[in-house]
């Protein structure tokens, strides 16, 4: 059942379609994507600053050794490079089912997920959704998983040097990826300050309503 406090099942009459966002658009994705690219390694170089600020011999690569000792720590390369990949991937799927829930949960309407050439995606585009809403469904996965990753890279920091370095990663990476969410609450807090706005979200578009002025 949709809950109506914060979405339309149909565009009100008087509103007009204001703006448009297409993360499927060439210029737009490729922003978005090295905007997370640059976000990532930047991240990722400065935690591995700040864990040497504190402790200079905190990740040293072995130059020398005996070769068992050298085959274990490849080794142990080689199993964290497989685990990162797929927390990758699962970090993808958990993002894009938080939006999810949170779209349930704040509108009742049918969620619909894909995948595009650059990006992920969960919207609901059979409602519109007032802003507020739409807001709230856009940082649910930048507040929870990021901070989720967060704790996880602290712990780890006192754990394992290769696994900090690891957490603090995807923690980056996700931060980096939430790009086109943080794009979207941009526009609603700048461009669009009315509540009474209307948001179609199909997953890679957006679509801005506003009322027509009188």
């Amino acid at each position: 059942m949709l809950n109506k406090k914060n979405c339309e099942p149909e565009l009100p009459e008087g509103y007009r379609q204001a703006f448009r966002v297409n993360a499927k658009s060439a210029g737009l994705g490729i922003a978005i994507n090295l905007i997370a690219l640059a976000v990532m390694l930047a991240g990722t170089y400065f935690s591995f600053l700040i864990a040497k600020v504190f402790n200079p011999d905190y990740f040293t690569f072995p130059k020398y050794g005996t070769n068992d000792e050298l085959t274990a720590f490849y080794l142990k390369l080689l199993v964290f490079c497989m685990i990162l990949l797929a927390a990758d991937l699962l970090l993808t799927v958990v993002h894009e089912l938080i939006h999810g829930i949170a779209f349930k949960i704040l509108t009742g309407a049918k969620l619909k997920f894909g995948l595009s050439w650059s990006c992920a995606f969960c919207g609901v585009p059979d409602v519109y959704v007032y802003r507020k809403a739409s807001i709230k469904a856009s940082y649910a996965p930048m507040l929870y998983l990021s901070l989720l990753l967060l704790i996880l890279t602290v712990c780890l920091y006192f754990a394992d040097p290769l696994y900090y370095l690891g957490a603090a990663f995807l923690f980056w990476m996700h931060l980096g990826a939430c790009a086109g969410d943080a794009y979207v609450i941009l526009i609603l807090n700048t461009k669009f300050k009315s509540n009474k706005t209307l948001v179609r979200d199909t997953g890679p578009e957006q679509f801005f309503y506003v009322p027509e002025k009188r």
